[in-house]
């Protein structure tokens, strides 16, 4: 019943209350800690809740307070003394952590005076054990905490972490387990705000404390900014050695964070330095060390719009921002401009990088390489791949703090950067450089010093090489040198450029050489344009108006096609002071001056302001107000020679020297004179003799007075004495034109005219009305009547009454109006005029026109659909005295079908060669057309092809129909040429065909199109020419040739080279024909004979046996004479030729005597010209047969054979060819004038002596070495005779005897052994000589009696020791050139024996086509010592021959046709 009782009394909430305060005192007395308890309310075995907890710590404050604790009790164990609590609340609960001077925490003392007395002793001594509380989960409701240190500094952003205050906290922790002195538990939610203003949203993880580490799992923090998620974060730690207090330097840290989103809004509460930055990115990774030194790996971090970051990092020095040291290795960097404008930079002057505009078009930015350095000091080396391109740095950035301003340091390499790109310039293509930099950037400037070279940079579509710079540079400033090495511009520049001044000013010194302008596309239209100078220039100044200094250019030379010239000095110097102004320009074509006050932007108003003065109907609206106070100045223009310029620059311009052009005006007082005088002013084919123009004006009238002795409209028409006087005054103006030229044949004239100008009502434009009084014409003393008209002119529509020029019964006139009103018409009227008119005009030039022309042309709707009706009637009309017969021409308005029908044909004896009908819907611009041409005479364009084609017969006949809109109308229809026939002139080559060309409307189809040349032979032409519209022509042709005459000119037709020419094989043209590729794959055939005729001569001095010289040409007037050009240019031909041994090629160097090179042989050419026109040779032409006649003094002509196997290389220049040519002289002569008395050799027989000559090196200045062999005489005999030249003067002596004596030179040393040497030698050389040049001259002609025969003489004088000898010498090729006979027979008288006939006959018989097999003899005469000897030799033999690479592909080869050859069988 007590237990009840007591129970039920227990319940009672005083007792409770009561209860509670006598444990809270007890516990107080116990710990000398200050407890109390407001309330409590406990329901036993179920709940606690307390009320009012309150714990004060030893230094009077506030330890711990829970304004509500809830203790739910699970259960509890009275013989384990254990209560076990399934959740415990804590609302508004407050823990104050304190650590005083001597780092001692608050709730240390507390707990140390728990543990003191807190366990009591039992009656038998032992120590009482405590109750055990065990808490499974634990919430914390709208609570605080704080904590505070000694000496804490107070700080205005950010976590002060000696003074933290936790408001608002919310926990939620579930699963508590106590394990030893470890605990765990999962934090399902904390949120909380600390008062610097960091707020946790949300905070989610598993959690574990022990001695040694905090871990926690599965992490998942939101703040407002944020959003951190974690793997693990690992806090590790060494109990007792002050880890907390010393967190930045020891706590080590562990965390693997995957794909979190942090904001440096959120970041900077924990580092106040980090205040301002605002960016929000995406990081992942795995982060470890201490906060003093950090690492990271496998960091991945999304930024901005565009920024993506992978790598690793060491980061050494924080939480101190500015003193942290960081290198990054970036495996992967994306980002853009606008990005990295948006990292906000601590201490920089506008936060932000604000990098000049420009800087964005590298777009996308991708890096690979590291960042090394602090925040205010850093460097980055890598590559940077832009949209641009690569750029490869290793510079020092380094922001400077306060200041917008950022200084780098480094090199820089770029390869094909987009320069351009980069700063908006169209004309800059891609740069290629490696250069140092060292300068620094602010938001609207750069500037810097940079030093390297740039290999190569894009500018105007052309690509700069080998330029090299080193100087200071800034936006508007340059001052150093440049200077560029490129195989077409040659370019240095010393000195500065400054625009950063109010007053601009240059002062440099530059050389440009040998820029060949065209490549550099500089100049678009000229391809050989080139251009040297210097200039040297000191001057200040924003432009003409204020410029002071001196400009000077030196040296300066231009060339192009049409030739060059030099200007030695041109000298700009320029004067200015508010008060006067001066510029003075001299040179070698002119002088120039102006002296007064001038401003440049007002004169041309000023002139206009003028004009206004004489015709108010052009002056604005306003009241006119003259502005122009400035412009007071005299000028002077000079000109001396300037056709040296002008024939280059401007050839359509002619200016005579002591041209001139004075003057003054006065803007204020609205006065202007001027004079101009000419002896002679040409521009295009219209010229002024001796002219000169005068303006003056005053306060009412400007007059323009001017005269001419000749006005040469063109070559064929011509007025003289010409003079005009134009006065204006008040909008009103007049004009008196006469000319004369007072010649037996009268052609005069004059024009009389009086107009006036107002401005209309109803548009406010001038409308002007012209009054032309009756003039006449008189051509050819024929007169012509102009009657008295009126024209109307105003800005939209022209209108004419009554306009006539009339003489007898022929006249034309015009009448009528040209306006936007459709209704409106204008006539033209012809009526029975001669055309022989026109020749009376062209006057020395008559154009052989005749015929009558009659008819009318009516034009309606002029700005509209223009609408005309038309009947025209050309009767007998003769052209380039070329009778084309009867034109007509008409044409109708259908103004219900509201179309245009008309009609066109030719009357040529009752035959309609040419008939065009047609009709034109303007409305739906629909064209419908049909031409038919009926063998049409193609003589008829004789005259104005003849300078290229001429001798051109045949007729064309053809059908075209054209339908489609005005702008691309489509034809179809087909051209057939019958019996045609042409000469190319270039080529005297003549072609005939019957064949037809198809018209779709794209394409000019050839299907198998056949020409024929003189020799029946044909080349047939496939493919396409497709256009757009008749323009743009696109060829896609191929042309295959079989045995085609290309070439059929004499020496009167090209003096450069001349022949025939026969080729076989394939040519490809395709493309546009400005930019045409040609392939060729051709050889030249049977019958191709090339003659290049040099006519030069050149003297020879004892001391050079051969000397190479120039061209003596007639004299240097020639020089003037225009070269020969061909315009290669949009070109690119790729030519494989063959050379086939029937070719030959024969050089002429004087046809007179007979002096010619002849050469035949093989080889293997590729011919390449680009698109600039360069043309250039590759590959190897080897001689196997020839001759070359050489002559000295043109009296002395000796027969060289060219040895088989010479040969010339091309490797690219056609004028720079190798050489290795062997040529040989033969002679028969005795060794007496080199063994006089030597025993044992019989030195009166004549021996063969072959002289060789061997060329080698480059063929035009080839090296020359001579050499002398003994074919017949044994081994003994020419090693005596080699003795007796071994030398190179000695041997030269040799050679030089043997060329004009035909017999050796007697050494001095041997010529006394032989008493009669000198009557031996007295008149031999003159016979020899004259015996020599008339054989080779018979020869010569000979050979020209027939091409298919080559024919020879030679006759040799004897002397007192030799007969004399003649020998014929013949070389043909038979039976389709299957058999080829070359021999010589000869006979002669000597000592021993009389009439001897000797003589080496060869015989060649082909006995397949190839010539593979062939079957050859011989017999040949022996040059004998001994007199046993037998005196000829006879041969006949077989061989085969094969060519192969290596001896496997032969073997292969072999077996692949005996295979063959079985298979057949089988």
């Amino acid at each position: 019943m007590i237990p009840i009782l007591t129970y039920l009394v227990f319940l009672n909430s005083r007792v409770q209350t009561y209860a509670s305060q006598k444990v809270a005192k007890y516990l107080s007395e116990l710990t000398n800690t200050p407890i109390t308890i407001k309330g409590v309310n406990i329901s036993p075995f179920k709940s606690i809740i307390l009320k009012g907890l309150y714990i004060e710590d030893y230094q009077k404050d506030t330890l711990v307070y829970v304004g509500n604790l809830t203790a739910k009790i699970d259960s509890f164990s009275l013989k384990r003394q254990k209560i076990y609590i399934n959740k415990l609340t804590l609302e508004r609960a407050y823990v104050n952590l304190n650590e005083d001077e001597n780092r001692l925490f608050n709730y240390d003392v507390f707990l140390d005076s728990l543990s003191n007395r807190g366990a009591k002793k039992t009656r038998t001594g032992t120590v009482q054990k405590p109750w055990g509380i065990s808490v499974a989960n634990i919430d914390l409701i709208n609570s605080q905490f704080g904590y505070s240190a000694p000496d804490t500094i107070p700080q205005e952003f950010g976590m002060n972490y000696n003074h933290i205050y936790v408001s608002k906290l919310n926990l939620q922790a579930r699963d508590i387990q106590i394990v030893g002195d470890s605990v765990d538990f999962q934090v399902q939610h904390m949120s909380c705000i600390e008062k610097s203003g960091f707020q946790i949203i949300d905070f989610k993880a598993r959690t574990w404390i022990t001695n040694h580490q905090w871990g926690l799992k599965d992490v998942n923090i939101t703040a407002p900014n944020s959003k951190l998620e974690a793997e693990h974060l690992y806090f590790d730690y060494e109990s007792g050695k002050q880890y907390w207090q010393n967190f930045t330097k020891k706590m080590k840290l562990d965390f693997q964070i995957t794909s979190s989103r942090i904001s440096f809004l959120d970041v900077a509460y924990f580092n106040d330095v980090l205040e301002g930055f605002r960016e929000t990115g995406f990081i992942s990774g795995h982060i470890y060390g201490t906060i003093v030194d950090l690492r990271g790996r496998d960091i991945d971090i999304i930024y901005g719009a565009n920024t993506v970051l992978k790598g690793k990092f060491y980061m050494n020095g924080l939480p101190y921002i500015k003193d942290a040291y960081l290198e990054a290795d970036f495996e992967e960097l994306t980002t853009t401009i606008a990005d990295v404008e948006k990292v906000y930079i601590p201490g920089y002057e506008k936060e932000y990088f604000n990098l000049p505009d420009y800087f964005n078009n590298l777009g996308l930015i991708h890096y690979n390489g590291q960042f090394n350095g602090f925040i205010n000091d850093f460097v980055f080396y890598g590559d940077f791949e832009t949209e641009l391109g690569k750029l490869e740095t290793d510079i020092l950035f380094k922001p400077i703090p306060g200041t917008s301003k950022l200084d780098f340091k480094g090199d820089l390499k770029a390869d094909n950067f987009d320069l351009g790109g980069f700063i908006d310039q169209e004309k800059v293509g891609n740069v290629s450089l490696n250069v140092k930099v060292n300068g620094s950037t602010e938001t609207n400037s750069t500037q810097g010093v940079m030093k390297g070279n740039i290999s190569k940079v894009d500018f105007y579509d052309y690509e700069y090489k080998n330029l090299a710079l080193d100087g200071f540079f800034a936006n508007s400033r340059f001052d150093g040198q440049i200077s560029i090495e490129d195989p077409n511009i040659g370019f240095d520049f010393t000195g500065n450029i400054d625009f950063s001044k109010e007053m601009p000013s240059m002062k440099f010194s530059s050389h440009l050489r040998n820029a060949k302008l065209y490549p550099l596309h500089l100049n678009t239209k000229e391809p050989k344009s080139e251009l040297s100078l210097s200039i040297d220039a000191n001057f200040e100044g924003k432009g003409f108006d204020n410029a002071n200094g001196i400009i000077e250019i030196t040296n300066t030379e231009y060339k192009n096609s049409l030739g060059e010239f030099t200007l030695n000095k041109f000298t700009i110097n320029s004067f200015s002071s508010p008060a006067f102004k001066r510029l003075t320009v001299n040179s070698d074509i002119s002088d120039a001056k102006i002296e007064g006050n001038y401003e440049v932007a007002q004169l041309i108003s000023s002139v206009a302001n003028m004009a206004y003065v004489y015709f108010p109907a052009y002056a604005p609206e306003k009241e006119f107000v003259n502005t122009d106070s400035t412009n007071n100045f005299n000028f002077s223009i000079n000109l001396k020679e300037t056709e040296p310029i002008t024939k280059l620059l401007y050839p359509d311009i002619k200016l005579a020297p002591n041209t001139s052009l004075t003057g003054n005006l006065n803007a204020k007082e609205q006065l202007i004179e001027m004079h101009f005088n000419s002896p002679l002013l040409s521009i295009q084919d219209k010229s002024f003799e001796e002219l000169k123009l005068d303006l003056t004006t005053d306060d009412k009238e400007l007059v323009i007075k001017g005269r001419t002795n000749k006005f040469s409209f063109s070559d064929n028409f011509r007025l003289y004495n010409l003079s005009e006087k134009i006065t204006a005054c008040n909008n009103n103006i007049s004009l008196d034109l006469l000319w004369n030229n007072w010649d037996p044949v009268t052609y005069s004239g004059f024009i009389t005219a009086k107009a006036s100008v107002k401005k209309s009502k109803e548009s406010n434009n001038p409308v002007w009305d012209i009054n032309l009084l009756p003039s006449s014409l008189i051509m050819a003393d024929s007169i012509w009547s102009i009657q008295q008209s009126k024209l109307v002119i105003d800005s939209t529509s022209f209108a004419i009454d009554n306009f006539r020029i009339s003489r007898e019964n022929q006249y034309f006139g015009l009448d009528g109006k040209i306006s936007s009103n459709p209704s409106d018409s204008i006539n033209f009227q012809i009526q029975n005029i001669s055309l022989k008119n026109l020749n009376d005009l062209t006057r020395e030039q008559n154009i052989g026109i005749d015929g009558i022309v009659r008819g009318y042309v009516q034009v309606s709707d002029f700005y509209g659909d223009r609408l005309s009706n038309s009947d025209l009637m050309l009767e007998n009309l003769v052209l380039n005295n070329d009778t084309l017969g009867n034109f007509y021409l008409l044409s109708n308005w259908d103004k219900f079908d509201k179309k245009l029908s008309f009609s066109s044909y030719t009357d040529y004896n009752s035959r309609k060669e040419l008939d065009l009908q047609g009709s034109y819907y303007p409305g739906l611009d629909s064209l419908n057309m049909d031409i038919n041409i009926d063998k049409m005479r193609l003589g008829l364009l004789n005259p104005y092809l003849q300078e290229n084609i001429s001798n051109i017969t045949g007729n064309a006949s053809g059908h075209v129909h054209i339908e489609g809109s005005s702008s691309k109308p489509k034809s179809t229809g087909f051209l057939k040429l019958e019996n045609a026939s042409f000469k190319i002139n270039e080529l005297q080559t003549t072609y005939s065909c019957n064949d037809s060309i198809k018209i779709t409307p794209s394409e000019l189809q050839f299907n198998q199109f056949k020409l024929i040349d003189s020799d029946n032979n044909s080349a047939s032409i496939y493919g396409v020419i497709s256009h757009n519209q008749f323009k743009n022509f696109n060829l896609d042709l191929a042309v295959n040739a079989l045995s085609f005459n290309i070439l059929n000119t004499k020496i009167t037709d090209n003096e450069l080279f001349y022949g025939q020419a026969y080729v076989t094989g394939i040519t490809t043209l395709f493309g546009p024909v400005n930019d045409l590729d040609i392939e060729v794959r051709a050889k030249t055939d049977k019958n191709t004979r090339l003659y290049v005729p040099l006519n030069n001569s050149g003297d020879i001095e004892e001391s050079n046996f051969i000397t190479f010289v120039h061209s003596n040409h007639n004299d240097d007037a020639n020089l003037e004479e225009e070269e020969y050009k061909i315009d290669l240019s949009g070109i690119r031909l790729n030519c494989d030729l063959e050379i086939t041994p029937e070719t030959e090629v024969q050089i002429i160097f004087d046809s007179k005597i007979g002096d010619v090179l002849k050469a035949k042989g093989e080889g293997n050419l590729k011919l390449q010209i680009d698109t600039k026109g360069d043309f250039k040779i590759f590959g190897d032409y080897t001689i196997k047969t020839g001759s070359y006649l050489f002559t000295l003094q043109n009296v002395i002509n000796k027969k060289f054979d060219l040895s088989n196997g010479g040969n010339i290389k091309w490797n690219g220049d056609p004028y720079n060819a190798t050489i290795n040519i062997n040529a040989v002289y033969s002679v028969k002569t005795t060794l007496y004038d080199l063994l006089l008395n030597t025993p044992y050799i019989d030195n009166t027989k004549k021996v063969p002596v072959e002289c060789n000559m061997n060329l080698s090196q480059n063929l035009e200045n080839p090296l020359i070495r001579f050499d002398i062999n003994f074919p017949t005489l044994d081994q003994q005999t020419q090693s005596i005779l080699e003795g007796l030249f071994s030398t190179e003067d000695e041997m030269n002596k040799q050679i030089l005897s043997l060329l004009v004596l035909n017999r050796f030179f007697t050494p001095e040393y041997l010529r006394s052994t032989d008493p009669d040497f000198e009557n031996k030698n007295s008149s031999y050389a003159v016979g020899v000589t004259a015996s020599e040049m008339l054989s080779n001259q018979l020869s010569n002609w000979l050979s020209k009696i027939s091409n298919d025969f080559d024919i020879g003489v030679s006759y040799r004088p004897g002397d007192n020791l030799t007969s004399d000898e003649i020998d014929l010498a013949l070389s043909t090729q038979v039976f389709d050139d299957r058999i080829t006979i070359n021999g010589n027979i000869g006979t002669g008288n000597s000592q021993t024996s009389n009439n001897d006939i000797i003589g080496d006959v060869d015989v060649n018989f082909r006995l397949d086509k190839k010539g593979k097999l062939q079957l050859k003899a011989f017999t040949r005469s022996n040059e004998y010592l001994v007199y046993e000897e037998t005196r000829n030799t006879q041969g006949i033999g077989i061989f085969y021959k094969e060519d192969f690479n290596t001896f496997s592909g032969l073997m292969k080869r072999y077996l692949n046709f005996l295979k063959s050859n079985k298979d057949k069988k089988k």
